[in-house]
């Protein structure tokens, strides 16, 4: 049993490696971000500066290093803000399980019985527009989905913000929304 326990664990190792060398491998040979970062306009000597600040100049295996401290939880800093990337993902954790929570609410709530009944009443005209309007979810790429449900609920409705978090407010060392009216 404890032979088996261990070539288990050998394994996921294995394939934790494997996968981080692989992923490393499409980041690194992909394109530089130096472009991104300082767009057409920047000179080679620009380039050149970021691209050594960055850390790309440096041999492969330093590189490599320094991309795997990610599974020690050292994220490294933001390019866009120089903050912590650790310290990011905290502060935006609480936002994210807001949306968690909700979607799982709206799913329990509409999709079970939703799913239920197109299941039960096939022939049915509601149950076919059911069945259609959860295929043109599924099949719709998300990025194109979230962007349309903003522009319908936030846009032309105008019912929810288009962006962030109004009316939060701290409870027990949690920023929160939902005890509030506007959120």
């Amino acid at each position: 049993m404890l032979n088996r326990i261990v070539t288990k664990l050998l394994h996921a190792a294995f394939v934790l490696l494997a996968t981080n060398i692989i992923s490393f491998s499409i980041f690194s040979f992909a394109g530089s971000p130096v472009d991104a970062i300082l767009g057409e306009t920047a000179t080679a000597e620009e380039r050149a500066e970021l691209a050594e600040d960055l850390g790309f100049n440096d041999p492969v295996h330093v590189r490599f290093a320094n991309y795997a401290k990610a599974v020690q939880g050292d994220f490294g800093r933001s390019l866009r803000s120089n903050e912590d990337i650790g310290d990011l993902i905290t502060t935006r954790f609480p936002a994210t399980m807001e949306l968690v929570i909700v979607a799982t609410i709206l799913t329990l709530i509409f999709g079970i019985p939703l799913g239920l009944f197109s299941g039960m009443k096939r022939r049915k005209p509601l149950a076919k527009a059911v069945l259609l309007g959860s295929l043109y979810g599924i099949s719709m790429p998300n990025f194109l989905l979230g962007l349309l449900l903003i522009f319908l609920f936030s846009v032309q409705l105008g019912w929810l913000p288009a962006f962030g978090r109004p009316g939060t407010v701290d409870f027990w060392g949690w920023e929160t929304s939902f005890l509030t009216i506007k959120g």
